[in-house]
Parts: C-alpha cells; structure tokens; sequence
C-alpha cells in the first residue's frame, strides 16, 4: 500500500474542533461588558498589577487582553503614564460623529435598497424591546438595545467593511453617549428609522440617519453644526417628531 493511500486530504474530510476561549480572550470578554456597560468609567486607570491579581492570570496574558481592547477603541494605552478607559475629547466625538453618519447612512441605503423581510423584521423587533424597557425603567438595559439597533443596521447592510469600522467607532462614542442619551428621543428616532428602510426610497433612507445622526451629534456636544457639516444633512427629525428636509 503506498504512503500518500492514508493519507486525509482537504477534500475528503475536513478536520473541525471547537477552540476554547483563552484566558486573554475571556479577560478581554469581562474587561470589555464593564467598560461597555459603564461600571469602568471612562478615564479610569487599569493597573496591570491589580487587574492581573484579581484575574488571576499572568501579566504578559492581561498585555494580550488589553492590546485587543486597544485595537477595539475602548482603552487607551499610554506611554510610561499607564492604560486607561477611552475616554474621548469632545472634539473627537465630533469628528466620529461625522464618520459614524456616514457609514450608518450607507448601511441605511443599503438595507433600503435590500428590503429582507427578517432583517426588518429584527430590527422592528428590537425598537419594541426599547419601548418595553422604557416601559419598566430600564435604562441600562434600553441603551445596551439601542446600539443592537444600530449595530443590527451595519449587519443587514451586508457589507462586512462597514460593520467592522462602525464597530470601532461604535464602541468608542457608546462611552460618551450612555452619559448624555435621551431615551425617548432615541426610541423614536428609531421608529422613525424603520420606517423609511422599510418604505421609503435609499436615498431618504441615508439621509435620514446620516441627518439625524448628525443633529443630535451636535445637540449633544452644545456646538453649532459647522458649514462644512451642513451639506451631510438633507432630512432630520424636528422637534415634534417630524421628519423635514433640509437642515436646522
């Protein structure tokens, strides 16, 4: 019998095991839900030394948990001064407002354009789990749904480019914006966001989100909306609920 006879090739089985998580991974996992869920507020200084001890795992594997954090947009790691929650400026929130509207008003167009009944259908659904967490007082539990809403927009847009740098940025303002949300405005802002993926053209469809995005960016940061933002918004929500063309 000749050797290559036993041999497996890719085309006859392929070879599959579940990995487990690592320790850095799982380190990574519990860092990143409190920084998210905001009991690691932005600004605060993660000490190897005391993290690793409470971990109870090696300083070199909390270095590979923190670089991935890093990579993430939710730590900053800063030279001989130490390793801290992002915690961004004002201005940088402006300039990731900017882009955020532009990649989620893509997303938008393309959600639009694609009309799947399940997709719309998931994100219907996670608008009416908003207004039931309104409903029972859960702000916590409201904001954590309010970027499933804007992050299952990325994914049904079907382009993984888009959901990878939103991502980024998601992560990132989500510190700053858990601060400041208004939730009645946001749930009806999404509504509002439904309805034009699901009945209106892609055009309205991006410039709605990419407008509005953008208005309450700017709400948010007390800052007149500059001349060279001005272009990006051709539909918003005005005060009221009514969605208007132009900008404010």
């Amino acid at each position: 019998m000749s050797e290559t006879s036993n041999s497996v090739g890719a085309q006859d089985f392929v070879l599959t095991m579940e990995r487990p998580a690592s320790l850095a991974e799982t380190a990574a996992k519990k860092l990143r839900e409190g920084i998210l869920s905001g009991q690691l507020k932005p600004g605060t200084r993660l000490i190897e030394a005391d993290v690793s001890q409470q971990f109870r795992i090696s300083r070199s594997t909390l270095r590979q948990a923190l670089h991935t954090l890093h990579r993430e947009g939710l730590i900053e790691i800063q030279k001989n001064r130490g390793t801290y929650v992002a915690s961004p400026r004002g201005e940088d929130i402006e300039h990731m407002s900017l882009l955020r509207g532009l990649i989620e008003g893509a997303a938008a167009r393309l959600v639009a354009a694609r009309r799947d009944p399940v997709g719309l259908a998931r994100l219907r659904a996670i608008v009416e789990r908003q207004r039931q967490a309104i409903g029972g007082a859960d702000r916590e539990g409201f904001i954590d749904l309010h970027w499933a809403f804007h992050q299952g927009i990325c994914e049904e847009a079907g382009n993984p480019f888009i959901l990878q740098s939103w991502t980024v940025l998601g992560n990132t303002i989500r510190l700053y914006y858990r601060l400041v949300m208004n939730i009645g405005t946001a749930v009806r802002d999404n509504g509002l966001f439904c309805d034009y993926l699901e009945g209106e053209s892609p055009d309205a469809a991006e410039e709605l989100l990419r407008g509005q995005l953008l208005v309450r960016a700017y709400h948010h940061l007390k800052k007149p909306i500059p001349a060279s933002v001005l272009p990006y918004i051709r539909r918003y929500v005005a005060e009221g609920g009514r969605v208007v063309l132009g900008h404010p």
